[in-house]
Order: structure tokens, then sequence, then C-alpha cells
């Protein structure tokens, strides 16, 4: 009978140390969520660089998975590997 109350009061403490942390971990990503709303400072006559030694796409893929079709000989040019 002593072997069953201690392991049903470590299960219990274990469930107890669960929730704790559960709870801490959700207000930890509401605090973040909520606290990241600043916007940046731009001034009046700020000016806006691009870098165009770059290749921008024009439309991107339909699906994720788009480049990982099965059979294919070439990869497409437009799958980001």
């Amino acid at each position: 009978m002593r072997s069953f109350f201690k392991t049903f009061f470590a299960s219990l403490l274990a469930l107890f140390i669960f929730c704790v942390l559960f709870v801490l971990i959700i207000i930890g990503l509401i605090a973040g969520a909520t606290s990241g709303s600043e916007k940046p400072d731009i001034g009046t006559k700020a000016v806006l660089v691009l870098d165009l030694s770059k290749v921008f796409k024009e439309q991107a893929l339909d699906s994720r998975f788009q480049c990982f079709q099965i059979p294919t000989k070439l990869k497409r040019p437009d799958c980001m590997m």
C-alpha cells in the first residue's frame, strides 16, 4: 500500500509541475506576442533602398511541396534549394 501512495503522489506532483510550466509558457507567449507592436520611427524624407543585384521571383510557389514532385529529372529553377 505504501508503494501505491508513493507512486500516486509522485504522479500528482509531476502533473502539478507540468501544469505550472504550461501556464508559464503560455503567459510568456502572450507577453512576447503583445510586446512587439512598436513601429519603427521613419523620418519624413526617408528613402527606401533596394538591392537589385539579387533575383526577385515574380510569383510564389502554389505549394511548399512543389519542389519535391516525384518523378522529376530536373530541379525546378524557382525552388530555393
